[in-house]
């Protein structure tokens, strides 16, 4: 048994909190840099990150 004790978002998203089956998950994942211009020096750098959760289900 998988319980969602800690996963409030999915266990909101599916409208229960535990499955035998397991749950299937969806996220979507941004990343952004900075990239110079070209003919310079400078390195790309990493400026952030974001994970969202667009979907959750109940395995079958």
């Amino acid at each position: 048994m998988i319980k969602l004790d800690n996963n409030p978002a999915v266990k909101a998203l599916t409208g229960v909190d535990q499955s035998a089956t397991g749950f299937t998950t969806t996220y979507s994942d941004q990343v952004f840099f900075y990239v110079p211009s070209q003919g310079s020096d400078d390195q790309i750098r990493l400026l952030g990150y974001r994970s969202s959760l667009l979907e959750a289900k109940v395995s079958p």
